[in-house]
């Protein structure tokens, strides 16, 4: 059998290729007809080759029409038109006013930012979770994808106290449901962790690691001074002499 032309083979190469072995002369010879054939012949031998069961046998009606529509897609006359919508469109985004720029604009903003927040949280989640864990977040091998959560997010979590750290979880995970409430929640973990961090510039707070949290954020109250049980001791009476 012999073997088909290559598929990056030129119309006029297979134009020649066609008339030395049919010897047809080049105006009856359909150059695209022929492509159109070459190519399905390729799938077939490729799918035989391959061991695949091979394609049911196509109507010959239904071949003729898309080979219609191909011919007329690819026509000088269907470009032209496509051209002239492709301009239309074109022609119709620059005549929108700054108004309707500046929506669209915004809108895209906010979609890129809610996508961001959503990575940062489900992040934040996920390292809260490790954090909370029986012996602390396990040493991370290779590069660590939480140096990606933005920082004062990571010194609060670093800082809290176990029931600060597990507060947090719990906001984090609700925030997967409220795409609403995850702005506020981010900005309010950066604030605590700002906080933290200027509290105790000694530590290094935003950056991942591993093991537990520090237990100092929120700092604890001052301890006030307890009372004793039962009355207080009162001053002894002066004694009275007789």
């Amino acid at each position: 059998m012999p073997s088909l032309p290559p598929p990056w083979i030129s119309d006029l190469d297979l134009l020649r290729l066609i008339m030395r072995i049919t010897g047809w002369p080049r105006a009856r010879i359909d150059l695209r007809a022929w492509r159109r054939a070459i190519e399905r012949e390729r799938a077939r031998v490729t799918r035989r080759r391959l061991g695949l069961r091979p394609l049911p046998p196509q109507d010959r009606a239904a071949l003729a029409a898309s080979g219609i529509l191909l011919d007329l897609l690819a026509s000088s006359e269907a470009q032209a038109v496509i051209a002239l919508l492709w301009a239309g469109h074109s022609l119709a985004v620059e005549l929108l006013d700054a108004q309707a720029r500046a929506l669209y604009n915004r809108m895209l903003t906010e979609r890129g930012l809610d996508r961001d927040i959503r990575a940062n949280i489900e992040g934040l989640r996920q390292y809260a979770n490790e954090k909370a864990a029986p012996h602390g977040r396990a040493p991370c091998s290779g590069l660590d994808p939480a140096y990606a959560l933005p920082a004062d997010a990571l010194a609060a979590l670093n800082a809290a106290t176990p029931e600060a750290l597990a507060e947090w979880r719990d906001r984090l995970s609700a925030a997967r449901r409220a795409p609403a409430t995850r702005p506020h929640l981010l900005r309010r973990l950066r604030t605590e962790g700002a906080a933290a961090r200027r509290a105790y510039p000694e530590l290094d707070l935003c950056r991942p690691a591993p093991g537990p949290s520090r237990s100092v954020w929120p700092q604890p109250s001052p301890t006030v001074a307890s009372e004793g049980d039962g009355e207080p001791e009162r001053p002894p009476a002066p004694m009275r002499h007789p």
